[in-house]
C-alpha cells in the first residue's frame, strides 16, 4: 500500500480537499489543525459554513471510496502549520 498526506489551507471560499487526488485512492482521511472549525461536503456548491458537515479542531472524517473530492471551507483562512491535513491510501 502508499499513500499522500498533504497539509491543505481551507479558505473563506470552497476549498478542494486535495486538489489533486489519488488516482486509485482507497480512502482518505481529513483532519482539522486549525483554530477554527472547517465544514466539509462533496461538491463546492454545498461547502457552506454551518451547514455542511462541521470538524472542529482536532476533528477526523474519513470516506472510503473513489473518484470523489471532498471541498471544505471556513470562516477565517487557515495558515501553514495549523492547517487540514488530509491523508490519502492507495492499494
Amino acid at each position: 500500500m502508499s499513500g499522500r498526506t498533504s497539509e491543505i489551507l481551507v479558505l473563506q471560499t470552497a476549498t478542494a480537499l486535495p486538489a489533486t487526488p489519488l488516482f486509485f485512492r482507497r480512502s482518505v482521511e481529513v483532519q482539522n489543525l486549525g483554530p477554527n472549525p472547517i465544514y466539509v461536503a462533496y461538491s463546492s456548491d454545498t461547502a457552506v459554513v454551518n451547514k455542511a458537515r462541521k470538524l472542529a479542531t482536532g476533528d477526523t472524517m474519513s470516506v472510503t471510496g473513489q473518484g470523489f473530492t471532498l471541498y471544505a471551507i471556513t470562516t477565517v483562512d487557515q495558515v501553514t502549520g495549523a492547517a487540514t491535513i488530509v491523508q490519502e491510501l492507495e492499494p
